[in-house]
């Protein structure tokens, strides 16, 4: 009986991640999934220890480059993080009531984007009135004059 053998399609690793390191495969499963792609986490013997690996089809690959790129991991947290804090607006609010009210979070922003060293409110309106992000939030929060 001469029947077509099947083989599955290639695959590509994306992602290799020790014991130890699970909250760093579930994030990066989270992305992938995100993403509407199909990925797989297989448990290989890396010497010693157990490594789980991550892969997905071969031709999800570069989709799967732009689904764990940190900027676009970014964007989509603080897009979501700006629905979920957004307030009704207020007239009136002004910059510097905005980053006394969310230095902390501002501060934090700042930081992801790995700017070390000493920060003022006259930095943080900087980061405000040029990030995409933060502007989108102080807007939604009523922020006028930017």
């Amino acid at each position: 009986m001469g029947g077509l053998i099947r083989f599955p399609p290639p695959r590509v690793v994306v992602g290799r991640f020790p014991n130890g390191f699970r909250k760093e495969l579930e994030n990066t499963l989270k992305w992938l999934l995100y993403a509407g792609l199909h990925p797989e986490v297989d448990s290989q013997r890396g010497g010693d220890e157990i490594v789980s690996v991550i892969t997905v089809p071969a031709d999800e690959e570069d989709a799967a480059k732009r689904a764990l790129d940190p900027g676009n991991r970014y964007q989509h947290e603080l897009g979501r993080f700006v629905r979920a804090h957004a307030r009704p607006r207020r007239k009136g609010k002004t910059l510097r009531a905005f980053i006394k009210e969310h230095r902390r979070e501002i501060t934090d922003h700042i930081r992801a984007q790995e700017i070390t060293g000493p920060l003022n409110d006259e930095d943080r309106e900087g980061w405000v009135s040029n990030d995409e992000g933060l502007l989108a939030w102080a807007r939604a929060e009523g922020v006028e004059g930017i």
